[in-house]
């Protein structure tokens, strides 16, 4: 994919109790529909459609594995929308979940 995504990613991390996933945006680790994902994002919506609540910041090298400042905790069933400039996601699973996230650009 080359230049600025304007349409809509959505993404879907499943995970166990316990486990972490990151996802970086903006340094072409991160690879979607088989192209490679280069930018920052200007909304995310977060819906944690399972069964356990999540954590997750925005914050790079922050350990969420516990409430602290920087994280935020969507319990199953909520949802939550962000509008910030979005290049990293850490998602700690506090129960077995699935979590929807949608990442859109100006």
């Amino acid at each position: 994919m080359a230049g600025i995504i304007t349409k809509p990613i959505f993404l879907v991390i499943s995970s166990s109790t316990g486990s972490t996933v990151e996802r970086r945006f903006n340094d072409g680790s991160f690879t979607y529909l088989s192209g490679t994902i280069d930018q920052t994002f200007n909304h995310l919506t977060i819906d944690n459609v399972g069964s356990g609540n999540i954590r997750f910041s925005l914050v790079d090298k922050l350990t969420i594995s516990s409430a602290i400042d920087g994280s935020k905790t969507v319990e199953d069933g909520d949802s939550l929308t962000i509008d910030d400039v979005i290049e990293y996601i850490n998602i700690y699973f506090v129960g077995t979940s699935q979590v929807e996230l949608i990442l859109t650009s100006d």
